[in-house]
């Protein structure tokens, strides 16, 4: 600190501040909030209808049964020692 007593720093001007120019700076500031959340909180609005999954374009084959209907048929059928080996 001695050294800056010895170059004048407590009189050194202050900058002068212009008054409201801060407050419009917080208006300015405030009001891009605002928006951004209108915006955001339009985005996901509960009326809108969700996007449909697109349909398949091929046939696809229904399942009429399926080949192990639990695990344990799967275990006695050895079907995961086919599948990863």
């Amino acid at each position: 600190m001695d050294d800056l007593a010895g170059h004048g720093a407590r009189n050194a001007p202050k900058r002068a501040v212009v008054p409201g120019r801060r407050g419009k700076w917080i208006r300015s500031a405030r009001v891009v909030v605002a928006a951004w959340a209108a915006a955001f909180c339009a985005v996901g609005a509960p009326g809108a209808e969700p996007a449909r999954f697109p349909p398949v374009d091929r046939p696809v084959a229904p399942i009429i049964s399926p080949a192990y209907s639990t695990e344990a048929e799967r275990d006695r059928h050895g079907e995961a020692e086919r599948v990863m080996n």
